[in-house]
């Protein structure tokens, strides 16, 4: 059995790694991107794992709860409170760093970064960057459109008569998702990527899909990892499509799997004029920002209609 201060050691060793975190709205790649780094050798990418917004107020509850249960008072010259709010985050950082040290499995050696997904982080980028400082983020961004479908199909088969109790019509759940999801996640993210632009990657699934070489290429370098053609086919095979859905090809629909159908643009066929109504109205001006087309436009393009 390793000894305490053995495990403190590899907690230290974990942290002075390269962290890493990929975030992004919810059914926007993050599995994908995480299957894809976590293959690299010389990388760990795990998840979910929720440090910020479940593990942070876990243990300022701890902290508070076991100072109640303290009988002796505090005899502390500077008079502070039992632990800091800095000295609560120091022992999430420290836990951290254990379950990072156990990623590894005694091979901590080897591995340049550690990163980990939730996609819910993106929410809480300056407080990850509080508990991690100088860690690296990448943000892989979505057409929504396709997320409110990956999201309905997944929400359908997770509980699918909670889900029509809440959203009885899915015009109601393309609204919901464009405001609290898509919109939120992104601008978020995008807000702190602006004050870090060296530590900040975005990443588009639409390009990561079409041609991915260049975009994996690109991760690796950003995270100061071998970015040679054999470890960029490596990270690739791992997680591509036929990998991960044990031999569907693109556009093979399993809608019982994560992996649903791996292609862009299935919105299309999928959503109603009033789903997209619906977002579009919420979200138009960020799609536009983002660069991608608004479903009038595409209509007219795909119609051979010149302005």
């Amino acid at each position: 059995m390793p000894r305490s201060g053995d495990n403190l050691s590899s907690s230290a060793e974990a942290l002075a790694k390269t962290l890493f975190f990929v975030v992004g709205c919810q059914k926007s790649g993050t599995s994908w991107l995480q299957l894809m780094l976590d293959a690299h050798p010389q990388a760990i990418c795990r998840g979910e794992y929720k440090l910020m917004h479940v593990l942070i107020p876990l243990m300022q509850e701890v902290v508070k709860c076991w100072g109640n249960h303290i009988t002796i008072p505090d005899v502390s010259e500077d008079g502070d409170d039992f632990l800091s709010e800095a000295e609560t985050t120091g022992l999430v950082r420290a836990a951290a760093g254990l379950l990072f040290a156990k990623w590894a499995g005694g091979q901590l050696d080897q591995i340049q970064a550690i990163g980990e997904k939730t996609p819910e982080h993106a929410l809480t980028l300056p407080l990850l960057d509080k508990v991690f400082p100088g860690c690296r983020v990448i943000h892989i961004i979505r057409d929504g459109r396709d997320g409110i479908v990956s999201g309905r199909y997944h929400n359908l088969r997770e509980n699918e008569e909670k889900f029509r109790q809440n959203f009885p019509n899915n015009a109601d759940y393309a609204r919901y998702f464009a405001e609290h999801h898509w919109v939120k996640y992104i601008t978020l993210a995008r807000d702190w990527g602006r004050a870090h632009s060296d530590r900040y990657l975005e990443v588009h699934y639409e390009a990561l899909l079409s041609d991915p070489r260049p975009m994996a290429g690109r991760m690796l370098d950003f995270l100061g990892l071998d970015s040679s053609e054999a470890s960029i086919e490596t990270c690739l095979a791992a997680s591509s499509f036929d990998a991960v859905t044990g031999g569907r090809e693109h556009g093979d629909t399993d809608s019982t799997s994560h992996f649903r159908k791996g292609i862009a643009g299935d919105w299309v066929g999928e959503l109603s004029e009033d789903e997209v109504r619906a977002f579009e109205e919420i979200a138009g001006w960020l799609m536009a920002e983002l660069g991608y087309t608004s479903s009038f436009e595409f209509a007219r393009s795909n119609q051979g209609i010149a302005d």
